[in-house]
């Protein structure tokens, strides 16, 4: 390994923890996985919400399921007990609860509500997506998805992503596991957002959230910069949904390794292989092979340099193709 080389780890090392879960994912209990018991399942909410049951857990966070007399199901979030005097992690709670309200739209979890449980714990209200998530569902398929419905899938993801971006908002983990797709009005692979966790108004310092360990981000899908804790700002979201692109089209992310820092330092030296040169090649029109690779360049300035204009020229493809989109998803949103 060259000096530059061992410089360039050595500075992801600093910038950026790689836990494959960031402080408020909730992982799901499912199949035969036992929620935990928890003093706030039976309990009625601000008169409106009442706990069923835990759904899911995550480092610092729980997710209740909840139903509201007028809203029907819902989902509740809350900060586990003993995280709630930590004044970082509450205020970037709180942060989550203000960019949800922000990032309002189709393809976004719909925020209904927020405030203080009796104990003084923050939580917020919102959507109950029943779906599955674009990772389970690549489990499923073991192996690449059909052009059309990657393109249909990914469309949705620039829709919601395009409003927020241009309110400032960076998200910093896509990933899909936080991408669920349901059902909805007989309409299906109708695309949600779940987490803005961890995202952040503005170009944002990649090593700010790492303060007291905090992780900013998943190796396989985290930007060149990212990787390095450097400032963050739209391009590096365009870099992850290059990532879940790739991810669809071909099977598999761009870059795998047991270790993350090998992921890592495929992001940072190892250019992508393009589909078309992988064994077998992955036959995709070469326009979006070219779209493809132009998100997953290295330098951000190399890149698109906006999600709208990802949204547009992605559009345009999917338009040859002849894509069916949901009129949500649809390039010549406002």
């Amino acid at each position: 390994m060259s000096q530059h080389d061992r410089s360039d780890e050595a500075e992801a090392r600093h910038g950026a923890s790689t836990s494959d879960a960031t402080w408020v994912d909730a992982k799901p209990y499912a199949g035969d996985a036992v929620a935990p018991e928890d003093p706030l399942v039976g309990t009625l909410i601000k008169d409106s919400y009442h706990v069923e049951r835990v759904i899911a857990d995550g480092g610092m966070g729980r997710v209740y399921q909840a139903h509201d007399p007028h809203l029907g199901r819902v989902a509740l979030k809350t900060l586990l007990p003993e995280y709630s005097a930590i004044e970082k992690v509450v205020r970037r709670f709180k942060r989550e609860v203000a960019i949800l309200q922000d990032a309002q739209c189709p393809h976004v979890v719909a925020m209904y509500d927020s405030g203080e449980l009796d104990d003084g714990r923050a939580f917020f209200v919102m959507e109950y997506v029943d779906g599955v998530s674009l990772e389970d569902e690549l489990e499923r398929l073991d192996g690449k998805m059909d052009v059309s419905r990657a393109l249909r899938i990914v469309l949705q993801l620039c829709a919601a992503l395009v409003p927020a971006h241009e309110l400032g908002i960076v998200h910093r983990d896509l990933k899909p596991e936080n991408l669920v797709l349901c059902e909805i009005n007989g309409q299906r692979d109708v695309l949600k957002v779940l987490d803005f966790g961890i995202a952040k108004p503005g170009a944002t310092d990649g090593r700010s959230i790492t303060d007291a360990g905090m992780v900013i981000g998943t190796p396989t899908y985290m930007s060149p910069e990212q990787c390095r804790g450097q400032a963050l700002d739209d391009r590096s979201d365009i870099y992850a949904l290059g990532v879940i692109l790739y991810e669809l089209l071909c099977g598999e992310p761009p870059f795998l390794a047991e270790e993350p820092w090998d992921v890592i330092r495929g992001h940072l030296k190892t250019p992508p292989v393009a589909p078309s040169r992988r064994t077998p090649p992955v036959k995709i029109p070469p326009t979006l092979e070219w779209m493809l690779l132009c998100c997953l360049h290295k330098e951000p300035e190399r890149r698109f340099q906006t999600m709208r204009e990802v949204h547009e020229e992605m559009g345009h493809i999917a338009q040859a193709f002849g894509v069916e989109l949901p009129p949500s998803a649809e390039f010549g949103i406002d």
